[in-house]
């Protein structure tokens, strides 16, 4: 669902946190239950576009991609055998 603003628009973040909650509204309605927000510029309202969804009455996940890969991709990696070993070099061990 497009916010309907700019990249540009929002200078102080009322308007965009406005229109969030009026789409997680919507979006509530329709029994979806979490939202991705698709620009990584609005991370730093996640925690208050959470407060204010539960101020609201709001029962909807916030999804930040950036901040969701950073904090999984980790633990995908190591699930999938992958490490930081080179060339089977010891925790704390340099190559030579």
């Amino acid at each position: 669902m497009d916010v309907g603003l700019s990249v540009a628009e929002p200078e102080d973040d009322r308007k965009l946190l406005e229109r969030l909650i009026e789409c997680c509204r919507e979006l509530s309605g329709e029994q979806i239950g979490a939202v991705v927000l698709g620009c990584t510029g609005m991370g730093h309202i996640i925690d208050e576009l959470t407060a204010l969804l539960h101020h609201h009455k709001i029962d909807m996940q916030v999804v930040e991609p950036l901040r969701t890969g950073v904090t999984t991709m980790p633990e995908y990696m190591l699930n999938l055998g992958h490490n930081n070993l080179i060339h089977n070099a010891n925790v704390g061990d340099f190559p030579q």
